[in-house]
């Protein structure tokens, strides 16, 4: 990965499918800092509705400048919380909120009978 595709502010992430066929992972990596705090927001795509809001943190023993692990953070329950209506599609935005942090996420859609990423 290119130090150039980590990101220093909100990071959106888009057209999720919810659907029984498939399971979700989201997963962020840390690079600047030892210890890092995130908002990770999911809403529905298409009315905009705030569907969950949690508080994830990242941490990894200190390495100085030099850095060969990033700090990490893990959801797979990214609609715990339920809405009013179940979207088709959901819309991410992870925050940092640490000063410095440069991070990487996606978000990993699997097929739940073949096991293929889509």
């Amino acid at each position: 990965m290119r130090e150039t595709a980590f990101r220093i502010s909100t990071l959106r992430l888009l057209a999720m499918p919810l659907d029984a066929r498939f399971r979700l992972a989201f997963r962020l990596f840390e690079m600047n800092v030892d210890q890092a705090d995130f908002v990770v927001r999911v809403f529905n795509q298409d009315t905009n509705q705030l569907i969950s809001e949690r508080r994830g943190a990242t941490s990894t023993t200190p390495q100085g400048s030099l850095r060969f692990q990033p700090g990490f953070v893990q959801v797979t329950d990214l609609t715990s919380a339920s809405a009013d209506t179940t979207p088709s599609y959901l819309r991410l935005e992870v925050e940092p909120l640490t000063a410095g942090s440069a991070f990487w996420a996606y978000v990993s859609v699997t097929n739940n009978k073949s096991q293929q990423l889509l």
